[in-house]
């Protein structure tokens, strides 16, 4: 049983989340509410209501509130392809997954992630588990031409302490953007410690893991 926390606590599922949104009843949750679950590997794990009926009506996209774990964007010092050929793609959607409770693997959407290349064209792919990118972070982008004319920020990023992650342990690190600094081949943006978006890092360094997802309406 996963539990609801607004200004009070309840005892929820993820098929109750997926009712109401089904019902048109998204609303029901706020930015900022946590729904608190168990892990595959046993951990109590909390996931921040990040946006509702962003993208689309009757959706409601959730956060990692804290870094599932410590990982680089490649393993290789490149960022080439971007989000869409990253090994920490293949790792968000292999074994990250996997840890997500059964009955929050059944409801999560599908959502294509669209991305600009370095040499301007435009990519995209389809994810189950993602990570946001600095538009949906910060709401701005300090190089126009990466712009994908998609993405805008999620009301939970909007409150500067709530971009401020911890791990396990209670440590506060910085984590991973899923969008690359195009004018150079091997850096990606990720979040500082203090909560700025807009710093950058080499692909291959380790950092915050912080996925997001949607649950939308379904029938």
């Amino acid at each position: 049983m996963a539990i609801l926390t607004t200004k009070t606590s309840i005892d929820t599922t993820w098929a109750d989340v997926q009712d109401n949104i089904n019902y048109g009843n998204a609303s029901f949750y706020t930015p900022g509410d946590i729904i608190t679950d168990t892990l595959a590997d046993g951990r109590k794990f909390p996931f921040a209501v990040a946006a509702v009926n962003h993208y689309q009506q009757d959706e409601v996209i959730f956060t990692f509130a804290e870094s599932l774990c410590r990982r680089p964007m490649n393993k290789k010092d490149t960022n080439k392809g971007g989000w869409g050929a990253s090994d920490l793609r293949k790792f968000a959607n292999g074994e990250a997954l996997a840890l997500m409770p059964e009955d929050l693997q059944k409801v999560i959407a599908p959502v294509t992630i669209v991305e600009t290349q370095s040499d301007g064209t435009r990519t995209s792919c389809t994810d189950k588990l993602w990570v946001p990118s600095v538009m949906e972070v910060s709401g701005e982008w300090p190089w126009e031409e990466q712009e994908n004319g998609v993405d805008k920020q999620f009301p939970y990023y909007a409150v500067p302490g709530n971009r401020i992650v911890r791990d396990g342990s209670g440590a506060v690190c910085g984590w991973r953007e899923r969008s690359a600094l195009i004018s150079y081949t091997y850096y990606f943006y990720f979040v500082s410690t203090s909560g700025g978006p807009y710093y950058y890092s080499n692909a291959n360094n380790r950092h915050g893991v912080v996925l997001g997802f949607a649950i939308r309406k379904s029938v």
